[in-house]
């Protein structure tokens, strides 16, 4: 058994298996082996994450970030629209986070030649950006 195989074996809760495959789909990422960083990642999304913790939405960045590189743009957009779920859920309706999620997925739709959705949410980014309280917006 590999070194790793074993430090899995010894991870007796979810937040240990979160933690490890996190951070392999980061070092794969890292190295540009994609294929092998959306494995581990993905391994996150079906275990249970503790409730304070944003991992989640971390995870669905990363696989999201991974998905574009390798130009998948239908689950990247998949992984945006989990993240605004999730967003809209938990974040104050003028959260820069929130902003940031929707000109995600716009510029996605752009990608994806959808503009007039594009122009939608890249619109509701600024909408939000601008009445958002965060010191980046009020230099």
């Amino acid at each position: 058994m590999t070194p790793f195989g074993q430090l899995l074996k010894m991870a007796d809760d979810d937040e240990r298996l979160i933690m490890f495959h996190s951070h392999l789909g980061a070092t794969y990422n890292d190295l540009r082996r994609y294929e092998e960083a959306l494995i581990h990642l993905k391994k996150v999304t079906g275990l249970e994450a503790p409730e304070s913790s944003m991992s989640c939405a971390e995870t669905f960045a990363n696989i999201a970030e991974i998905s574009f590189k390798l130009g998948d743009y239908e689950d990247t957009l998949r992984q945006f629209l989990e993240i605004l779920d999730s967003d809209l859920r938990t974040l104050p309706s003028y959260h820069i986070l929130l902003a940031n999620t929707y000109h995600n997925i716009g510029f996605i739709q752009m990608e994806q030649k959808h503009y007039v959705q594009a122009l939608e949410n890249i619109t509701k980014a600024l909408d939000i950006a601008k009445k958002s309280n965060h010191p980046d917006m009020h230099e």
